[in-house]
């Protein structure tokens, strides 16, 4: 079971889908050259002078797979800048749950570059720094199960897809306490390479423009036409760049085939 919110980072403030008074749903039919399928399109809007946040679930009829892609849209009058869109947010307890004990999850993170960080398989609980990174996939296997969940980015065009499972060791039980995939700069990940002893006016984060009526998508390219920034992903990241295996009856697949539910956490109602 995953449960999940989406966020964003615009003109250095987090926007949260909870926060937002107006969830609205709509369910539509696509067909692309993957196949047909039902997607369902969530806007959260209603804050004044706030960009929405829009995400869109889609899975197909005949494919083991889905996508989600989130946006965000410059619905004001004045120009925004995006630093960070989070596709995935999840702090629920369980935060990821495999049908097995936390303590029998396994963790293989993919790194930005070749070698740096060395690939290795890691059991919860031996993060380092408490957490467990990942650049453009991660894979999580619990031993006792056999259950697994592949996240991994579809495109990195523009921005960067960074993973952080984030852990805790009590009592020797190690717990997941959160989990993130989001699309943004590479700052980051610099700051422990060629940005290590680099001064703090050179360590600059990402920040997107967006005006009003234009899309700025994460390969760069620009329109006129809605004011969107969109990350997606599909099961192997869920489509902002990344992509998650499900079953066409909304089950998040794993590598073994073993169905577990997804949940976008569109329903509850903001505090």
């Amino acid at each position: 079971m995953l449960r999940s919110d989406v966020e964003a980072d615009a003109d250095s403030k987090v926007l949260r889908s909870l926060e937002y008074p107006q969830h609205k749903t709509m369910q539509s039919e696509f067909h692309d050259q993957f196949g047909s399928g039902s997607q369902l399109t969530v806007t959260y809007t209603g804050l004044p002078e706030t960009p929405d946040l829009v995400c869109i679930f889609r899975l197909y009829l005949d494919q083991p797979w889905g996508d989600l892609q989130v946006k965000v849209v410059n619905t004001t009058e004045r120009a925004i800048t995006v630093q960070t869109i989070r596709s995935l947010h999840a702090t629920d307890a369980p935060v990821v749950n495999l049908g097995g004990p936390a303590s029998a999850d396994r963790i293989l993170s993919d790194s930005y570059s070749e070698d740096r960080p060395q690939l290795a398989i890691l059991d919860l609980g031996n993060g380092r720094k408490g957490m467990h990174r990942a650049v453009g996939s991660q894979l999580i296997y619990n031993r006792q199960s056999g259950q697994s969940l592949f996240l991994g980015a579809l495109t990195s065009d523009r921005l960067l897809t960074i993973f952080h499972l984030k852990e805790q060791t009590a009592g020797g039980t190690a717990q997941i306490l959160s989990y993130e995939a989001e699309a943004t700069g590479t700052t980051e990940i610099m700051k422990e390479e060629s940005l290590r002893h680099s001064p703090a006016a050179e360590q600059v984060s990402l920040s997107l423009p967006v005006g009003p009526g234009i899309a700025c998508l994460p390969n760069g390219s620009c329109s006129l036409s809605a004011p969107t920034i969109t990350r997606s992903w599909s099961s192997m990241d869920v489509q902002s760049g990344c992509c998650i295996r499900l079953e066409s009856t909304r089950r998040l697949q794993s590598g073994g085939g073993v169905g577990l539910p997804i949940i976008l956490d569109s329903t509850r109602e903001p505090p």
